[in-house]
């Protein structure tokens, strides 16, 4: 018998990316024990909006989308240059067309509305954002179906673990709630 693979999240970034979005996420998503890929979009080296720069783990166009459990999108200045991503848009729309889990905090949302994902769908974005969305709710983070949204960089931690939760299992974000908890 096979053993299973661990579960994989994609995390495509541009330059500009938000630091505290990307950051929380891909380590609350490590500490579940789920392999998290991040691809950048203009190279593998890019930098975020705060400065912090990042080497990635390849670039956008190496991706497969069939290797993954799920996209996370994260805001900042990313989405804003990922918008005009063939690319980047197919693969969201790949991801959901396969039921994946499909996720996006602050301005990520606006590549969902754009890959014509949240049109019938509840969803929530960074506040001053709401019409940008067909049906936004003012909560902080937002589940509808396999689509995941968070409005902000507060609500970071949060929307990490619906991830989880949504990837992996309650019990694998009840497990990193208590290791954050205990603090390791």
């Amino acid at each position: 018998m096979e053993k299973p693979r661990a579960k994989r999240v994609l995390v495509p970034l541009a330059d500009g990316f938000d630091e505290i979005e990307a950051f929380t996420l891909i380590s609350t998503l490590k500490r579940a024990k789920i392999d998290v890929r991040v691809f950048g979009l203009q190279g593998v080296i890019l930098t975020g909006s705060d400065g912090t720069r990042i080497i990635t783990d390849g670039r956008m166009d190496d991706i497969d989308a069939s290797a993954f459990d799920a996209i996370a999108l994260v805001g900042g200045g990313s989405p804003e240059r990922m918008a005009n991503s063939d690319r980047v848009l197919k693969a969201i729309r790949t991801f959901h067309d396969q039921k994946k889990v499909v996720a996006a905090i602050g301005e990520g949302p606006l590549l969902l509305a754009k890959a014509g994902l949240l049109e019938d769908r509840r969803a929530t974005i960074l506040p001053g954002m709401e019409k940008s969305l067909g049906r936004p709710r003012g909560e902080n983070v937002v589940v509808d179906g396999n689509i995941i949204t968070a409005a902000s960089p507060a609500n970071a931690m949060e929307f990490g673990l619906k991830v989880v939760e949504s990837v992996a299992s309650a019990e694998a974000a009840s497990y990193v709630r208590e290791v954050l908890r205990r603090g390791r």
